[in-house]
């Protein structure tokens, strides 16, 4: 299987047409070791993107997108020999060392989706699923996931590429449905809060995967999350994640509207406050060691505990949090 490894400046450059990207891709694919000049055609590029004869509107959004590649200067014409054939310099489409991060999108990829039917834009969930897959986690302490798996939220995409929260929600159903990625959706909340009120109710960015690698994701989130996964019966949670999704609700109202709790359930809450925001921490640091400019993540206001001075004196007495807490904890299991 042939990777293309587009590198993530191309996929997010905001000045470049989706078009265009796809052309960018479909050029990769034609390139060949220590091979600058190309004899190319428009016919050559849509047979390296589609593997099929293009129809009228797919060989005039090729001919857009190598225009606008030749108006960017990021690819010269050498030699013309008519208006549909030439000699393209492709000198800037080589992959150096110092292109910093790529996504290894796959030729076969490429063509599954571009034959895709519906009334979409192609185009765009070419390039959204290269962005996609170029921010999976490629940290060395990630182990056998390593390349695998992303996280990302929603709003990271749509402001990464010029694309919508609900286009990349039709997207993600579209290369679920299709067999092309796998996603997971947990039902566990984070927040950052305050005892003003002020914050608000997240839920954990969904898990992303490959389809061939979906085994691979059902069991990071089942270990990392508590979550399991089962295709007879999506989405069925463990009692672990039964279990995080009713404290992250019990925190919700302890810290907006000062409910009472008892002090083994206030015990539970600070257990998995301070878990949650260990993972949160975790998450930020792989994402910023990984390049991605991610925002520093509403970290749960440890300050709503101040006043129960037993929980001082679990920590002194050596309780762990594991052991405040009647399930395992997550955040300790490392990939």
């Amino acid at each position: 299987m042939k990777n293309l490894f587009i590198i993530k400046k191309i996929t997010e450059n905001k000045e470049l047409s989706d078009q265009a990207f796809v052309v960018w891709c479909g050029l990769r694919n034609i390139m060949q070791m220590d091979k600058v000049e190309y004899f190319i055609s428009y016919n050559m590029i849509a047979h390296s993107i589609f593997k099929r004869v293009p129809n009228r509107y797919e060989l005039t959004a090729i001919k857009n997108g190598l225009e606008e590649l030749l108006n960017k200067r990021m690819i010269k014409i050498e030699t013309t020999y008519s208006k549909s054939e030439m000699v393209l310099n492709l000198t800037n489409l080589y992959y150096k060392k110092d292109d910093g991060f790529f996504a290894d999108l796959s030729e076969d990829e490429m063509h599954k989706i571009m034959n895709l039917s519906g009334n979409f834009d192609r185009y765009k969930l070419l390039r959204y699923f290269t962005c996609q897959i170029g921010s999976f986690n490629r940290s060395e302490d990630m182990g056998k996931y390593k390349g695998k798996l992303g996280g990302m939220g929603l709003d990271y995409f749509a402001n990464l590429i010029s694309i919508s929260k609900p286009t990349v929600i039709t997207f993600n159903k579209i290369l679920e449905e299709n067999k092309i990625m796998f996603i997971i959706r947990h039902k566990d909340f984070f927040q950052g809060i305050a005892h003003n009120g002020s914050g608000e109710l997240r839920e954990i960015p969904n898990t992303y995967s490959r389809w061939c690698d979906k085994a691979l994701a059902e069991a990071y989130s089942e270990n990392i999350h508590g979550y399991k996964y089962n295709e007879a019966n999506k989405n069925k949670k463990t009692e672990r994640a039964n279990k995080n999704r009713s404290l992250g609700q019990k925190l919700h109202y302890f810290a907006t509207e000062m409910k009472e709790y008892s002090e083994d359930e206030i015990r539970e809450l600070y257990a998995y406050a301070v878990d949650k925001n260990k993972r949160l921490k975790r998450d930020y640091d792989l994402n910023v060691e990984k390049g991605y400019s991610a925002d520093e993540p509403k970290y749960i206001d440890m300050s709503i505990f101040n006043e129960y001075d037993y929980l001082e004196a679990d920590s002194q007495n050596g309780n762990t949090i594991e052991e405040m807490l009647d399930f395992s904890i997550a955040s300790d299991v490392v990939a």
